[in-house]
């Protein structure tokens, strides 16, 4: 069977429904009408850590072997018992940095890279994969503090800021069940 990896942005409101954006893909992809489409949502705790993303992966190789195509959507990484959500991290920077405290975006920036690099440790082997994967998540989370120096000087986000700091969330979950599943 053909998997296709999905995100939705929500935050980024690319498509307001994940069936519009899901239907525009597989048109667009022009798959054969014979061939049948099961769409896996994994939320937030599915991929909060790499163990729940080794039990995703026995999910979706259990569908490998039917004929039908498999579309994988995936949320950002959910809380841990030590670690919050991807999303209110992300959040968090946004409203740390309109009231200035650059220390403790650079906190959370830091809790960030940790999560998401030990996860890719303990998942990816493939050492040219891993250091690919983290070089993107880096260059992202540098993307992310070019903005919110943005936003501390103008000392407030609107929701589209919110939107894109948030959407980097399961982008980074998306990357590293791709990578994993290869």
């Amino acid at each position: 069977s053909r998997v296709i990896y999905l995100t939705i942005c929500l935050g980024l409101q690319v498509y307001r429904s994940s069936k519009s954006f899901i239907s525009r893909i597989f048109t667009t992809s022009k798959l054969d009408h014979k061939m049948s489409l099961q769409v896996y949502k994994f939320g937030g705790t599915s991929v909060a850590s790499s163990s729940a993303i080794r039990r995703v992966h026995q999910i979706i190789n259990l569908q490998r072997n039917t004929t039908s195509t498999l579309a994988i959507v995936v949320s950002a990484m959910g809380s841990t018992p030590s670690l919050p959500k991807t999303t209110d991290l992300l959040l968090r920077i946004v409203s740390l940095s309109v009231s200035g405290d650059m220390k403790g975006v650079q906190e959370t920036i830091d809790i960030l890279r940790n999560k998401h690099l030990t996860c890719i440790g303990e998942l990816i082997q493939d050492l040219t994969l891993r250091n690919q994967l983290i070089e993107t998540i880096e260059n992202e989370l540098s993307d992310i503090l070019a903005v919110v120096r943005a936003v501390r000087i103008l000392k407030s986000s609107d929701e589209r800021t919110c939107g894109v700091i948030s959407g980097y969330g399961e982008l980074w979950s998306a990357r590293i069940l791709h990578a994993y599943l290869k």
